[in-house]
């Protein structure tokens, strides 16, 4: 079979890249978190038993050299930066690549974590949305909903089961507001409430 396919498909196939080893230094450049400025997405990447995975996935990624990884059985492919680990590119189902950065910025402290508390409000959804600290930790809540944890990542940005959350600031630094992102929302508006 592989006879009659080089002779009526020659110019169409191409080789298939193999896999290769890839230094664990270089593993643990790529690890880290990286945000779409397009989209507002959060990925993560982390060195597990040897391997570089997305967090949380079941199985890692297969190397292929100059910064392509691609998920074990899928079609889904992360391409670091040549010479950098800051940039990321992922190609997947989606017509386009999504391109990332890596996020630098300090994590909050206590006390930067509990300016951001508060109730936010949305017109568009009608709904209030209020912002808590818990065991040192921030929590959305909304009506008819359970808290969802958010996870600082850097500066005012959070992720949490419902996508990432940032919180937005005036000229001055007040904090005015928060926005909401996931795969079927990009950057719902929330007005933070007077206190």
């Amino acid at each position: 079979t592989r006879k009659v396919a080089d002779l009526y498909l020659h110019d169409r196939l191409t080789a298939v890249p193999m896999a290769v080893k890839v230094p664990d230094a270089e593993l643990s450049a790529r690890a880290g978190v990286y945000w779409s400025p397009l989209s507002d997405e959060v990925v993560r990447a982390e060195v597990k038993d040897g391997v570089l995975r997305r967090v949380g996935a079941p199985a890692g990624f297969v190397a292929f050299g100059d910064g392509v990884f691609r998920m074990a059985a899928t079609t889904e492919e992360w391409r670091f930066t040549a010479g950098t680990p800051d940039g990321l590119r992922i190609f997947d189902f989606y017509p386009t690549p999504r391109i990332f950065t890596r996020v630098t910025a300090a994590l909050p402290s206590a006390s930067a974590l509990a300016q951001l508390t508060g109730q936010y409000r949305s017109n568009e959804v009608d709904m209030t949305y209020a912002v808590h600290m818990v065991d040192g930790k921030l929590t959305l809540q909304w009506p008819r909903q359970n808290s969802v944890a958010l996870e600082a990542i850097g500066d005012d940005r959070f992720v949490g089961t419902l996508g990432t959350v940032t919180f937005t600031r005036t000229a001055s630094g007040a904090v005015d507001g928060l926005t909401i992102s996931n795969r079927r929302l990009r950057r719902l508006r929330l007005e933070r409430l007077a206190r």
